[in-house]
């Protein structure tokens, strides 16, 4: 996959800067992945969000998943 090239503001969850370009950040690529299947499932955001909390996934801030992040993520 080609960089992306910044264009400012946040660096979205799964994703990390190198100089001037977006690259994905694998760790993050791969909770993001996992919480996409489940909600495929139709698991719940409170389910989702425990798990990757308990696999070792942590947000960019704080040290636990919420299930309104959850939904910002894979909706």
């Amino acid at each position: 996959m080609d960089p992306l090239r910044y264009r400012g503001g946040s660096v979205k969850y799964g994703w990390k800067l190198e100089g001037r370009y977006l690259v994905p950040h694998p760790h993050e690529q791969a909770g993001l992945a996992m919480a996409r299947e489940m909600r495929a499932t139709g698991l719940p955001y409170r389910v989702i969000a425990a798990t990757l909390t308990e696999r070792g996934f942590r947000p960019r801030q704080g040290e636990r998943w919420y299930p309104t992040q959850i939904k910002r993520l894979v909706d």
